[in-house]
């Protein structure tokens, strides 16, 4: 998907993006569009699956995620 978050990133910092914020906003928009059409796609093809699989309550950008694996201490 074209222009990308790298793309995006290089067009700002050499000015030729000036709406930052609409950048980014029309790639969150394009981002999510993509995936709630593989999401119907893989419904169509008979998968048990939905936009709330992508969805992680208690989730704190903020701490470290750790997994309950004993390689991950």
């Amino acid at each position: 998907m074209q222009p990308d978050l790298g793309t995006i990133l290089t067009g700002i910092y050499t000015g030729q993006i000036k709406g930052v914020q609409a950048a980014f906003m029309d790639l969150d928009a394009r981002l999510q569009s993509a995936l709630e059409q593989g999401v119907k796609q893989a419904q169509q093809q008979g998968h048990k699956v939905s936009l709330d699989d992508y969805v992680f309550p208690g989730w704190d950008i903020t701490k470290p995620y750790r997994w309950s694996i004993p390689e991950y201490p």
